[in-house]
């Protein structure tokens, strides 16, 4: 649930912003420098500079799941050039350390004096 919390927050911050997007047929390197960019930019924007957004390279969507890691065709993306096609599934990795991040964060703005 903890991370549920976290997540939704950041997403409707990040969802008030109108920023810049990373465009969509640019390579995957140059699509995340742009997104990093774009994320930087938008916190800012919501008074969000400070909050930590880690980029977990090799996680993909779904990592905090114990799922394989798959190539889903029919699955809607609208920063896919055809609008479908995702790749998901797990990243161990990554989710215990967003755990960590989220627990961190809380205990930092949300702990009573």
């Amino acid at each position: 649930m903890l991370r549920v919390a976290a997540a939704a927050a950041l997403a409707l911050a990040l969802a008030a912003c109108d920023g810049p997007k990373p465009p969509k047929a640019s390579p995957a390197a140059e699509r995340l420098t742009r997104a990093e960019a774009a994320m930087e930019e938008c916190k800012t924007r919501v008074g969000l500079a400070g909050v930590a957004t880690p980029i977990y390279p090799g996680a993909h969507h779904s990592f905090d799941s114990a799922n394989p890691v798959r190539f889903v065709s029919a699955r809607i993306n609208p920063s896919a050039p055809s609008g479908r096609g995702a790749t998901t599934g797990g990243h161990p990795e990554a989710w215990a350390d967003s755990i960590r991040e989220v627990v961190t964060f809380f205990g930092r703005h949300l702990a009573t004096p």
